[in-house]
């Protein structure tokens, strides 16, 4: 509760600096499906579970929370989309960080693209649907 706290404070000393309206706490309680949260975005921050896959596809900044400590390398084998991310470690001590790259230079966009070829595929945004069907189709 403490880090969301934060996060929180940060989150909106950000909004009063630069105008961006981010939509936290009380606020981001509305019945948006997760593509809607996705796509209403600038950036994702997820722990490990499917939103970080499903956010891979929108091609936005992400960053991993690593709530269990682990080392960094370690973390990142035994979870390969954290590749993608900005890493926040489990006490939060770099978050200012992780949220300056994600919403400022993203210098972890051409990484994240890569990635997202790799797991997702290569196509293209508009015939990704078509993609999937021709693979399918493979198949049969």
């Amino acid at each position: 509760m403490r880090q969301i706290a934060r996060l929180e404070r940060i989150l909106a000393a950000d909004r009063d600096r630069t105008g961006r309206q981010h939509l936290f706490g009380a606020a981001a309680t509305t019945d948006l499906s997760l593509v809607d949260c996705i796509n209403r975005a600038d950036a994702v921050v997820s722990d490990v579970s499917g939103v970080l896959s499903e956010a891979l596809y929108s091609r936005k900044p992400l960053a991993l929370t690593n709530m269990t400590r682990t080392e960094l390398d370690a973390f990142c084998a035994e979870f390969p989309l954290a590749r993608a991310c900005y890493i926040i470690d489990g006490g939060g001590s770099d978050i200012e960080a992780a949220l300056d790259a994600l919403l400022g230079d993203d210098p972890r966009r051409a990484d994240r693209y890569r990635i997202r070829a790799h797991f997702l595929g290569d196509f293209d945004d508009d015939a990704y649907a078509d993609g999937f069907v021709r693979i399918a189709r493979s198949y049969t």
